[in-house]
């Protein structure tokens, strides 16, 4: 099934719409910039935090059950 949308405008609500998509498309793009980055920040972390949490058991001589 096929679903088509007309618009009928003229130049000036043309140039206007595709303006403003631009701009929606660029702010989907940052934001996907952004999540890649915090995604990227977060397993750092991660990893980051295992190590801390190893040095601390290897200090206090905890055993794991992992």
């Amino acid at each position: 099934m096929s679903n088509t949308i007309t618009l009928d405008m003229n130049t000036n609500e043309a140039a206007q719409v595709e303006a403003i998509a631009e701009k929606c498309l660029a702010a989907i793009r940052e934001s996907n910039e952004r999540a890649q980055q915090t995604e990227s920040e977060t397993l750092e972390l991660q990893a980051e935090t295992r190590v801390l949490l190893n040095q601390l058991r290897t200090i206090l001589d905890v055993e794991t059950t992992r």
